[in-house]
């Protein structure tokens, strides 16, 4: 919140610096401006530069335990099932003919 405070007292300043009208404090209307534009952007991409890196981590974690699981059991590398499921499933096809 106090944040949020910092941008609307620069906004207000602008405000009264534009409400002077000389050269001088336009310049200053423009920097304060500016800097509280610049601020607001800031946020906005610290935010979604976040959320992009919890998904960024999520995948790094999905990929490691794939990694895993194929090294713990190299015969069902191809099979997202895993290996009593396989065998299952050949159980079912030899019994039915197939």
């Amino acid at each position: 919140m106090k944040r949020l405070e910092l941008v609307v007292v620069q906004f207000e300043e602008v405000k009264r610096l534009i409400g002077i009208g000389r050269v001088p404090q336009l310049r200053l209307a423009h920097i304060l401006l500016d800097s509280a534009v610049e601020l607001i952007m800031h946020r906005m991409v610290k935010d979604q530069l976040y959320s992009e890196h919890v998904h960024f981590d999520q995948l790094e974690n999905l990929r490691r335990l794939e990694a895993m699981r194929k090294s713990d059991n190299p015969s069902t590398a191809g099979s997202p099932l895993g290996r009593a499921t396989t065998s299952s499933a050949q159980t079912f096809r030899g019994s039915k003919g197939w």
